[in-house]
Parts: structure tokens; C-alpha cells; sequence
């Protein structure tokens, strides 16, 4: 009910404050996602109570959600104290030119928090490339921050993270593709902040554009996968570590 009103409605549960009293299994019931739009964002706080969320699957095929996970994109928001267990698994496969952003606990953050919180579904993405040039954002916490209050706080991500993208076509126009894939965020903009957060467990990550004269940026890493600020708007990652192999596969012209 809480995912279908907000999901429908942008006004819904503005500042709203939800405690989790239970354990929930999703026992594979196809998720797509709280707040799964920039439209219709979840704009709430929600304490997990330390209680946990087992077994969640989301699978994609099309091309919506983009924001992808438990919670899709926060807006002004905060998800706290939420543990996902289990053998859930978000799994993306598809040629279209859609940008993505996957995070098994929240996809997107515009001005938010995630603390406190632990997840262990894995992420499968088996990608071909459209003839267009795309984006896409993976995290084993969140995919992207932005905004000067965003942040990941005590988190830890135990999820595999596989991710495979092949380009099949030959064509003189010139594409390009960039993939920003981190054990904890995928992407930090200017004046977020990553701490006392960690990742375990392998990244496979596989890249294949052999014989074609396109361009396929890689930015990985077992924290963050890219970061960019300034001087007055820094970055800020500390206290946080990588004990997962990094296992990569790069096939270029």
C-alpha cells in the first residue's frame, strides 16, 4: 500500500516518519521499488528498525524503473536501521538506451541519507548495446548521490556485484558508453559523503567492445566507482574499505 501511494501520487507522505516492526520475507514478489520515479519520489523517513527484509528480487526487462532497489529515488529523504538478507537478486537485461541506476537499498539520493544499513542481494545486469550512447549507475548500497546533505553512513554491502556489457554492431557514427559501478556507491557528486561503510565479495565486471571504433568508459572501484567535486563543494569518502576482488575483463578494438 505505502509503495503504491507514493508511486501514484508525488505529494504522498511528504516528511512522513515509518518504523518497521516486523521481520518481512518478499518470498519472491517482483518489487519495483519505492518512490521508482523522479516524479514520484519518496520524500519520507523510514527506520528499519534493525529488523530485516529477506529475499528481494526485482527484475527488469523494459524500460522502467530506472531507479532501482528497495527504495528507488529520495528526495529530502532518509532510509535508516534496513537490513536486506536473503538470496534476493536484481537482474537487468535488456539492448535498449536507457540509463539506469541500481541500488539494492536506495537508487538515487537527491539530498538524503542511508545509514545503518546492510544489504546482501546480488546484482546481475547482461547488457547489449543499442546503437545510442547511455549511462548506467550500480552501487551495493545506492547507485548516485547528489546534493550537499547526501550521504551513506554505516552501511555495508556483502552482494555480488556481476556486470556484463557487450557491444554486437559495426558502425561508423561514434557512440560512447560510461559505467560507474562501486561495492558501495556507484556515483558521488560534489559535497556528498561515504563513511564507516565497506563492501565484501567479488565484482565481476566484463566489458566487450572488440572490433568496433566506439568508446567504453569503466569507472570502478570497490568504495565508489567515480567522484567529482571542488574545493568548495568537496567529496568526502573516509572510514570505508574494500575486501572484495575486483575481477575485470576489458576487451577494446
Amino acid at each position: 500500500y505505502m509503495a503504491n501511494e507514493i508511486n501514484t501520487n508525488s505529494n504522498a507522505y511528504i516528511d512522513a516518519h515509518f518504523l518497521l516492526i516486523s521481520d518481512i520475507d518478499m518470498n519472491g514478489y517482483p518489487w519495483a521499488g519505492i518512490g521508482y520515479s523522479i516524479s514520484n519520489p519518496f520524500q519520507g523517513h523510514f527506520d528499519g528498525n534493525n529488523h530485516t527484509i529477506e529475499n528481494l528480487n526485482i527484475t527488469i526487462t523494459g524500460t522502467t524503473p530506472v531507479y532501482i532497489g528497495l527504495f528507488g529515488y529520495l528526495q529530502n529523504a532518509s532510509v535508516s536501521n534496513t537490513h536486506i538478507i536473503g538470496n534476493g537478486q536484481i537482474y537487468l537485461a535488456n539492448n535498449n538506451s536507457v540509463t539506469y541506476y541500481i541500488g539494492p537499498v536506495a537508487a538515487y539520493l537527491n539530498n538524503s541519507q542511508v545509514v545503518n544499513c546492510s544489504n546482501n542481494t546480488d546484482v546481475v545486469v547482461d547488457r547489449t548495446a543499442a546503437i545510442a550512447s547511455y549511462n548506467i549507475y550500480i552501487g551495493g548500497i545506492s547507485a548516485y548521490l547528489t546534493g550537499n546533505t547526501s550521504k551513506v553512513d554505516k552501511c555495508l554491502s556483502q552482494g555480488v556485484i556481476t556486470y556484463d556489457f557487450t557491444s554486437t554492431f559495426n558502425s561508423s557514427t561514434s557512440y560512447s558508453w560510461s559505467h560507474y559501478i562501486g561495492g558501495v556507491v556507484g556515483y558521488l557528486s560534489s559535497g556528498t559523503l561515504i563513511e564507516n561503510s565497506g563492501h565484501v565479495n567479488p565484482m565481476n565486471i566484463k566489458v566487450d567492445i572488440s572490433g568496433y571504433y566506439q568508446t567504453s568508459n569503466l569507472y570502478l572501484g570497490g568504495v565508489v566507482g567515480y567522484m567529482t567535486g571542488s574545493s568548495s563543494s568537496p567529496v568526502i569518502v573516509r572510514k570505508s574499505y574494500n575486501r572484495g576482488d575486483l575481477n575485470v575483463n576489458l576487451k577494446t578494438y
